[in-house]
Parts: C-alpha cells; sequence; structure tokens
C-alpha cells in the first residue's frame, strides 16, 4: 500500500476519532447545564437523567437518519449505512425536540418545563459538536471559495469557514438563553427562542456550505422557525 493512502487511512480515523471525542464532550457538557438548571427549577435529578437518555438517543437517531434521507449515501439503507454514514445536524435538533415530547409523556411532566431546561444544554452542545468538526477537519468544516479575509485557505484556494460560523452563532445563542433563563416570560420562552435563533442562523449561513444537496434541505429549517414564532407569538400574547 502506498505511503499516501496509508496516510490518508490515518488523518481519517484520527479525524473520525476526534469529532467522537467532542460529541460526547459536548454530551457531557450539555448533560451539566441540564443539571444545573433542572435542580433550579425543582426537577428530581432521577428525572434529568432520563430526560438526558432520551436526548442523546434522539440526537444521535436523528443526525443519522436524515443525513441517510438527504444525502442518500452508497451504501444505502442498512445497519452498516447507518452506523458508517455522517451526520446532519438539523437532523439531531429534530430528534431532539421528539426525545423531549416523549420523555416528558413519559414523565408526566410539562412538555414546556422540561424543554427549557433541554435548551441550555443543547446549544452548548452544539458548540463542542462544531468545534470537533472544525478541528478534525470534516467534509462540513469549510464552505463555498470565497475572496474574504477571514477564508480558510485549502489547495490554493479561500473557502468560508463555515465551522467557525456554526462556533460562533452557537455560541451566542448559548449566551443569550443563559443570560434570560432566570427572566422568561412564560413557560417555553427559552425553548421557542432557541428554535427562532438556531434556525434563522442556519437559514443564513446554509448557503455557504460547499455541498450541494438543494433547496429542499437549504429551507429545512423554515419547518423549525415557523411554528417557533407563531408560538411565540401567541403565548407571548396570551401571557400579556
Amino acid at each position: 500500500m502506498a505511503l499516501e493512502q496509508v496516510q490518508c487511512i490515518v488523518q481519517e480515523a484520527f479525524s473520525v476519532h476526534l469529532w467522537n471525542l467532542f460529541l460526547v464532550l459536548g454530551f457531557l457538557a450539555g448533560l451539566a447545564v441540564l443539571i444545573f438548571e433542572g435542580k433550579r427549577e425543582g426537577v428530581p435529578g432521577k428525572e434529568l437523567g432520563r430526560l438526558f437518555l432520551w436526548i442523546v438517543l434522539g440526537a444521535v437517531l436523528g443526525m443519522r437518519l436524515f443525513y441517510l434521507f438527504f444525502f442518500k449515501p452508497s451504501s444505502g439503507w442498512n445497519l452498516q449505512g447507518f452506523i458508517h454514514c455522517g451526520n446532519a445536524s438539523m437532523g439531531a435538533f429534530i430528534g431532539v425536540i421528539l426525545a423531549i415530547i416523549l420523555a416528558s409523556r413519559l414523565a408526566k411532566r410539562d412538555f414546556w418545563e422540561y424543554a427549557d431546561i433541554s435548551a441550555l444544554g443543547v446549544s452548548l452542545a452544539a458548540v463542542f459538536v462544531k468545534l470537533g468538526c472544525h478541528l478534525a477537519n470534516c467534509c462540513c468544516s469549510v464552505g463555498k471559495q470565497t475572496s474574504l479575509p477571514w477564508a480558510v485557505v485549502q489547495q490554493g484556494a479561500g473557502h468560508h469557514p463555515t465551522a467557525l460560523y456554526a462556533i460562533i452563532y452557537n455560541s451566542v445563542i448559548f449566551l443569550v438563553l443563559w443570560s434570560l433563563r432566570k427572566r422568561k416570560l412564560f413557560s417555553g420562552f427559552l425553548f421557542l427562542l432557541f428554535l427562532i435563533l438556531y434556525s434563522s442562523c442556519r437559514l443564513l449561513f446554509e448557503n455557504f456550505y460547499r455541498v450541494d444537496i438543494g433547496l429542499y434541505y437549504q429551507f429545512l429549517p423554515l419547518t423549525l422557525l415557523i411554528p417557533a414564532a407563531v408560538l411565540m407569538w401567541y403565548k407571548a400574547r396570551k401571557t400579556g
């Protein structure tokens, strides 16, 4: 086997393991925030543990299934394809929403209560995941070509640092939610604000990604943004 092929395999394996490391760190950071905020809201520790497990399951299943559906890898729809396929962050967030719905029903808790305490942890976990993506140089870590001064140079051409964009806006979203956690206008406020901010950023930055996956995926954040904005308006009006 040629030396270049060996180097390529080693680099790919290192990137995968590095990304997985930051995925785990993201889950742990999210768990810490979930426990901290959950206890402040009076949710028992055992409930928070079960909620966390549902969130992890929803995120992993969502990111993998969405990747299989939208990117259609050559491995196809089978167990091997599911294990070795890529990850779609939009799918992870939708999976998390479904997981929170299920967890709240099983615990006989108000969905909005669970959603608010989850929003903080999920937004922080997203920062770690994108940081791992940037450090591991994943396929989505750089985007389309650009001549902007902060471009990342690859093979002699400048590209949008899309992973860095995601790190910045996810960090800002977390800080905004954290600053407002004790000043919620109503139950569900943090969760709906998270969906509005995140989906808006995805709509804004989706066009910078290098992979062309069609308009239907580019406008998928609207399926989060529109319902969240309507519910935010309705609940704010009802509260006011």
